[in-house]
């Protein structure tokens, strides 16, 4: 905050003191609380002499002269803030109305607890400070205190862990992403047990505590403590003891890691392996060598070590640890895998070495290693410029005079003979003399000399700079990939040569060496299937679209683009072919979009087409322009499909929504890429130049290109080549998906399509229909066909159909997104009319069924429709469904026969809901994921009645809570609907013991307890506690203020019902809470602020409980999520420290605080109390105290045993399987049928007039198929009004392509169940996204009986296999 800033109460609240009396003392302004204002505050609450606080006070209460107070001016002042009015202002307004500063400070003197501000303020010592010389150790502080690392070491972890944890694809350090990360090198064998090593509360994840406890036993630390973490890796049962199994696996992992290591992997590199250039395949010499980890070993050497180590402990046949440390003192066969260990711990898990001398072995080792495995294909090799790497080998290849105390794993020894296992017989290392060989063409050997002998030790390498290795490209813009850039070439315009012009490092080392030392750039070179390395991959520019600027502007940002795009052109192209290409970047990127085809029109001047939208309009009247953006590098082998892979996850963009297009030398020819499975190499793309357009979807759902060629070219008609006709796509004029997917979808209608084409349409126009359109409905959708259908169109724009539509209704005039199916209806009908062969529709009479006969009825409702409609429409698509509704109370039953052309299906448990209970036991039981599949419309009564039935509890002892992160936001009643459960929240059930009391207590009888009318002695924290502003009534108004607004009704109404449903069952909530330490805070007490976390419990308030039975309770329940206190001798700890806490045996403490959680209940506000202690002692509970109690833990058992990824550790109940699978699993169509034809009762909101009992009453309702039309459109109701909002379902239906039958669905007697048609489909209408605010595209089969996807412009071959989830319509012909 600025000294010219104002300070708002609210952060006043939640920053500083947290009370809102306070604030309103101190602030002078209404504006708020200067920093003035602010400073000689505290500085006058903590540091002020008693004469200054009491003129303090005056100064507030006295009148705007500052001369005296009034008598009735701080009667009011007082009643505001305490809400009472002290007797003892009698004494200071004794016969007179007003007192001065001397009365005034005499009598306050007298009596200082006069008012809560006063009492607070005048005390000694005073409750806050400005500063506080008191410190509570850090997470950090607390880790090194028990292993062998320091501060800096495990702040450096946490950013790597956080590093590995975001690879894994569960979100968590499992055995999965650990394998994966340290295998190779370490042999896949032993794996597990390195997992299992540093997963020491075996919950199968690894998390940072572990890591680092881990890697302090690995690395750090004496010798017996690293073969004791050694041991862990092969004792499977974690008893400390390996039986025969065990023994042999080991040492056979220690002479398998020992063959594969040779005594010059610490001091040499060899030759780089051969690079691939310019694209020019060049194998790897050593490819073919196993250079890694073998299953080849000497089984008669294993045999031999295994038998002296099971002889050590004859009769059980086992080795304990102190067995193994004893054998591993006097052989160093275990050597080889403790270093591949400790280079893992170093290279992978991020711990960086103390000594340039293990830096040194670490990385030769692993570098030596991966090279003579070889050039793997897929594998990254990264790239480092020879000035610095000669540098760094010099610095860790000084040898200095300092005793050897390195961590690096004992001494290396190339074993004589593999026939005996290597002897140790001296402890020091024989890699003294490091660097001795020439390692890449640098000395080693000359880094430490000096002058007359005195060895003078190199400077440290700075940041890694690979800038020299790159070529210049001036207005190269950032790169999406991850090249780095592109190489430069020799100085003869051949590729770089290794060894000579850079190195080359695994990718683990190099990771390993930039966390280090930094710098970069990051250089990384693929290694291709021929198993070499491409040098150079294809680099092309990524071209984006961008509005064209304000008129005053065009000019200069023009050029300026065009000079970009000249300049990187001119980087990477020769000087001929950049003049060409530079020339035509001036007309590509200044000058507008060029069409998205060849040889399109020339330009038309003036306004777009008509009918199109006037987002659209306004898009295509200012072309859209292309401009480079991005540059990206991509293998030779990399596939188009690859490409979109690409893009769609690195632009955040899905693929639907965009396309890609290659751009050629001249910038006005493009060319789609659409072959998924073609690579780069084989679309024939320069190395370097080369342009992609990156073609992103406009809001409106149209293409940029697309707009563009409209806007440019006369032909509303894309030409091509003569292809399969009907095979069309249609441009989106903004947000018409709806439309050109319901279009396509009827175009592929075969009758009807014929019909147009053939001109018959012409002898059934019916101008002079009321209803119709004149004709021009008929007229324009006649045109579409014809040009979709001639074979010589690739895209049409329905321009002139979408123009009449809006003419005639007015809601699809606009370019909001409308329902496919309303559009398709209004189609139909809209054709229908226009060709209706009535011309003078006659007058019909609906009459009552009357117990006539059902096909009685339905003929003459049948030929009353047909006299008044009659057309091609009605012939294909119309159909006839019977109605029957009939009185539950008298039975009399009224049946209908309707029309119809779309039959909409409701989905069968999509009115349904799945609520998922955790049900906690309040014991030592994990808690139970419980299900119950109930209508939207039911109530919470349902649930309890659920949980009761399933776990044989009385539901009276069921406490339901809706949980949202670790608050309770509300209770719900048993009479409200589960529909408005909060949205993010989680459904609670606690089970209470059958000793709870249940006391039925009504709010009139119950009294409000506040801290006002208790006032124990505090024996809590003292000292302001963050948000301590909801100490009294705002407790609830704050947790509303995190809610949305339509959740804050139901948590104020559920939390002012929160004390009275405790007090009634007997039970206090119990939120765990955390001190988390601030960098910034104003007054000492907010080094630390309280914190809510974890998960919250119940209390059951028992009669006759001691505090020391809350204890008990509590940790019941809490008992699962803390590690026991680990056993040093097989602990990775190196101390254990105090890891038990303040109480004793348990880690926590508990306090009453009030419903926020960070506040004292019994304590008035002026104490600053964050909670009054519970002691742990066997005195009896008072009930009445508070009820919200607080679990507050102890650092280092919160730290280093409480395990936060077991809180959602939930068991599973059957139920909730069985029903998550019956919601889940596919429904078919026949499934929606008999949901449609099944009978409904209406409701009292529904009542139906029955003829008979002549008024409204309660019926059932059911329909059935009567008769069915040649051509069947189906339509599932996908979207439902749930809680004041529409929610659409993702059921996956099953709809049979072939041999659809309808009889069982028909009336018995009907027409459609004599009829042995059969249905077989031929479109569909998919929907993905929201309502409002989702795309449409279709499924077609053509005449051929090729299916093909419809997606607006592009028009693809196949059916996607997605289509079931989101399908819509589907049609289907006989």
């Amino acid at each position: 905050m600025s000294v010219g800033d104002y300070m708002n109460k609210k952060v006043f609240m939640k920053e500083v003191l947290g009370e809102n009396e306070i604030y309103s003392f101190l602030s002078s302004s209404s504006s708020g609380l200067t920093f003035k204002d602010l400073l000689v505050g505290l500085v006058l609450l903590t540091r002020g002499r008693l004469a200054e606080k009491t003129r303090f006070l005056f100064c507030v209460y006295s009148n705007e002269n500052g001369t005296h107070v009034e008598k009735t001016q701080l009667e009011a002042h007082i009643q505001d803030t305490d809400g009472r009015t002290p007797p003892e202002l009698q004494e200071l307004f004794k016969n007179r109305d007003r007192a001065n500063l001397e009365q005034f400070t005499k009598w306050l003197l007298e009596h200082q607890s006069v008012t809560a501000f006063s009492t607070w303020l005048l005390k000694e010592p005073c409750v806050v400070r400005l500063s506080d010389d008191s410190e509570s150790l850090s997470f950090y502080q607390i880790l090194a205190g028990v292993t062998h690392l320091d501060e800096n070491d495990i702040i450096e972890l946490e950013k790597r862990y956080w590093q590995l944890k975001g690879v894994s694809q569960s979100g968590r350090f499992d055995l999965i992403t650990f394998r994966r990360l340290v295998s190779p090198p370490i042999p896949d064998e032993i794996v597990d047990g390195f997992f299992a090593a540093f997963d020491e509360n075996n919950d199968d994840h690894i998390d940072f505590k572990e890591m680092s406890c881990g890697i302090s036993a690995c690395c750090r630390g004496p010798i017996t403590e690293r073969q004791k973490f050694c041991f862990k890796v092969f004792d499977r049962d974690r008893d400390g003891y390996l039986d025969q199994q065990d023994v042999r696996r080991m040492v056979g992992a220690f002479v398998l890691a020992q063959s594969h290591t040779s005594v010059d992997d610490c001091s040499t590199l060899p030759t780089t392996a051969p690079v691939q250039s310019s694209g020019a395949a060049a194998s790897s010499s050593d490819g073919n060598s196993c250079g890694g980890l073998s299953n080849s070993v000497d089984s008669d050497l294993v045999n031999r070590v295994t038998g002296e180590l099971l002889q050590l402990h004859s009769e059980e046949r086992r080795v304990s640890t102190e067995e193994y440390l004893m054998w591993s003192l006097s052989n160093s066969l275990s050597d080889a895998l403790m270093r591949l260990l400790y280079q893992v711990c170093h290279v992978v898990l991020g711990l960086r070495p103390q000594y340039r001398q293990d830096e040194q072995r670490i990385v030769y080792e692993w570098v030596n290693r991966e090279r003579r495995r070889g050039l793997q294909p897929g594998d990254n090799w990264y790239l480092v410029h020879p000035t610095w790497w000669a540098a760094w080998q010099q610095y860790v290849s000084f040898d200095s005079d300092a005793p050897q105390h390195h961590h690096y794993p004992l001494q290396l020894q190339q074993p004589q003979s593999q026939s005996a296992p290597p002897k140790r017989h001296q402890k020091t290392s024989s890699i003294s003399s490091v660097g001795a060989g020439s390692i890449s063409g640098v000395s080693a050997s000359s880094s430490g000399s000096g002058v007359a002998g005195v060895k003078a030790p190199p400077p440290k390498p700075g940041a890694i700079n690979n800038a020299p290795l790159l070529a210049p490209c001036p207005g190269r813009p950032p790169s999406l990939t991850n090249e780095g850039g592109l190489l430069r070439r020799g100085p003869d315009g051949g590729p770089l040569r290794p060894g000579e012009d850079f190195q080359m490092l695994p990718d683990k080392v190099w990771w390993a060496l930039q966390a280090w030392y930094g710098g970069g750039p990051s250089l990384p070179r693929l290694v291709t299937d021929s198993g070499s390395l491409e040098l150079y991959p294809i680099s092309v520019g990524i071209l984006k679209h961008q509005q064209p600027a304000p008129a005053g502007a065009a000019g200069s940002s023009a050029v300026a683009r065009a000079a970009s795009v000249g300049r990187f052109i001119s980087g990477v192209l020769p000087t001929s072919a950049a003049m060409a290409a530079a020339a035509a970047a001036s007309a590509v990127v200044p000058g507008g979009s060029s069409s998205a085809a060849a040889g399109s029109g020339a330009a038309v001047a003036g306004a777009p087409p008509a009918g199109v939208s006037a987002d659209a309009a306004a898009a295509a009247a200012a072309i859209p322009r292309r401009v480079l953006c991005h540059s990206a590098c991509f293998s030779r082998r990399h596939t188009v499909g690859q490409l979109y892979t690409f893009f769609s996850q690195r632009m955040s963009v899905a693929k639907e929504n965009f396309r890609l297009w290659r751009v050629f030398d001249d910038g006005h020819q493009l060319e789609p890429l659409e072959a998924e499975n073609a690579c780069l190499e084989e679309l024939g793309l320069p190395d370097t130049g080369g342009c992609l357009l990156f073609e992103v979807r406009n809001r409106d759902l149209t293409w940029p290109e697309e707009l563009a060629e409209l806007a440019k070219s006369r032909s509303l008609v894309r030409r091509r080549n003569s292809m399969m006709r009907g095979v069309t796509g249609l441009n989106n004029l903004g947000n018409t998906c709806f439309l050109n997917s319901a279009l396509q979808c009827v175009s592929n209608t075969p009758t009807l399509t014929a019909y147009f084409q053939d001109g018959l349409h012409l002898y059934e126009l019916n101008r002079t229909n009321p209803l119709g359109m004149k004709g021009h409905m008929a007229e324009r959708y006649a045109e579409l066909i014809k040009d979709m259908w001639n074979g010589n169109a690739s895209v049409v724009a329905p321009l002139k159909l979408r123009m009449t539509i809006a003419r005639y209704s007015r809601r699809f005039s606009g370019n909001q997104q409308h329902d496919s199916q309303e559009f398709l209806s209004f189609l139909l009908d809209g054709l229908h009319e226009d060709l209706n062969r009535v011309k003078e529709k006659p007058y019909t009479e609906l009459k009552d069924s009357d117990g006539r006969p059902d096909d009685e009825v339905a003929a003459e409702c049948w030929d009353n429709h047909l006299a008044r409609n009659q057309s091609i429409i009605v012939d294909l698509f119309h159909g006839q469904l019977r109605t029957e509704v009939q009185c539950k109370v008298c039975s009399n039953s009224s049946v209908k026969f309707d029309p119809f052309s779309v039959l909409s299906l409701p989905l069968p448990l999509e009115n349904s809901l799945l609520i998922e209970v955790i049900v906690f036991f309040l014991d030592e039981r994990l808690p139970v994921r419980f299900g119950v599949l109930l209508n939207h419309d039911d109530k919470y009564a349902e649930v309890r009645k659920a949980v009761s039935d399933r776990f044989g509890i009385d539901q009276r002892l069921i406490v339901l809570a809706a949980v949202i992160s670790s608050t309770v936001l509300n209770f719900p009643s048993d009479e409200q609907q589960i529909k408005y459960l909060a949205s993010g929240s989680s459904l609670f059930a606690y089970l209470m013991p059958s000793a709870v009391p249940i006391v039925s207590v009504t709010p009139a009888v119950t009294p409000a307890v506040t801290p006002a009318t208790r006032q124990p002695v505090c024996n809590g924290s003292n000292g302001p506690s963050a948000n301590s502003q909801l100490s009294r009534n705002s407790s609830v108004n704050s947790l509303a203020e995190q809610l949305p607004d339509q959740q804050q009704t139901q948590s104020l109404q559920s939390s002012s019902s929160s004390a009275l449903m405790s007090r009634t069952l007997g039970f206090a909530l119990v939120y765990h809470r955390k001190q988390v330490r601030m960098d910034v805070y104003f007054l000492s007490y907010h080094k630390t602020r309280l914190s809510l976390f974890s998960l919250p419990c119940v209390l059951p308030l028992l009669p006759g409980m001691k505090n020391s039975d809350v204890y008990r309770c509590i940790w019941m329940q809490v008992k699962r999520l803390v590690t026991p206190k680990p056993e040093f001798p097989h602990s990775n700890h190196a101390t254990l420290g105090d890891m038990v806490g303040a109480s004793g045996e348990y880690p926590f403490q508990v306090k009453c605080i009030n419903s926020t959680g960070l506040a004292c209940a019994l304590c008035p506000w002026y104490r600053f109390c964050r909670g009054c202690l519970v002691p742990c002692d066997d005195s009896i509970y008072d009930t009445s105290r508070s009820d919200h109690l607080a679990v507050d833990w102890e650092h280092t058992a919160l730290h280093l045993r409480y395990q936060a990824s077991l809180e959602r550790d939930f068991a599973t109940d059957p139920s909730l399987q069985q029903l998550q699978k019956v919601v889940a699993e596919p429904m078919n169509l026949d499934a929606c049928f008999r949901a449609f034809t099944r009978v409904e009762e209406l409701n009292d909101k529904d009542t139906y007039f029955c003829s008979k009992c002549r008024e409204h009453r309660t019926a059932s309702l059911a329909m059935r198929l009567w008769r069915l039309p040649p051509i069947l459109i189906l339509h599932l109701k996908r979207f439902h009004f749930v809680a004041n909002r529409w929610v659409k379902s993702h059921k996956v239906v099953t709809c049979p392509t072939r041999g659809l039958r309808l009889q069982p669905h028909a009336s018995p007697g009907a027409p459609a169940a004599t009829d042995d048609a059969q249905y077989h489909l031929y479109a569909v209408i998919c929907h993905s996204g929201i309502l409002g605010g989702g795309h449409y595209v279709s499924y077609a089969r053509n005449s051929t009986g090729q299916w093909y996807l419809f997606n607006d412009s592009s028009v693809k071959v196949g059916v996607c296999q997605n289509y079931l989830i989101t399908m819509l319509m589907c049609f289907y012909t006989c």
